[in-house]
């Protein structure tokens, strides 16, 4: 993968450090997506995959949002991520109930590519 340098700005930081787990997590979750969708434990263990994945998003652009141009395209962003994350929780606690939601959290952060990401 593409090494971050000292010049680039925040998006080829990003793009650069998350690349390889993005490629390893695709192909993952394409192999495993028909049977996601036939199994309630396994649909809310991809759910929560990508729970962590826009948490973490959302948490760096409110982190960076006084950098210049980042305020104009994170603002609205920071909106709806900060919505969608909002219902990934709601759908976790459907799909789990409430009490299983922070033990699967915890698992799935055990992930070593999902951790390069996040």
């Amino acid at each position: 993968p593409e090494q971050p340098t000292q010049g680039q700005d925040l998006v080829s930081r990003m793009r650069s450090a998350t690349q390889p787990a993005e490629n390893i997590s695709g192909q993952l979750v394409n192999m495993k997506q028909i049977l996601a969708f036939t199994d309630r434990t396994l649909y809310a263990a991809a759910l929560a995959r990508f729970y962590l994945v826009f948490q973490a998003v959302d948490l760096l652009i409110s982190r960076h949002l006084s950098e210049p141009g980042w305020v104009e395209l994170a603002g609205p962003l920071d909106l709806v991520l900060s919505s969608r994350v909002s219902g990934f929780e709601a759908d976790l606690e459907y799909l789990l109930g409430k009490e299983n939601v922070a033990r699967t959290l915890e698992q799935i952060r055990g992930n070593e590519a999902l951790a390069k990401v996040v």
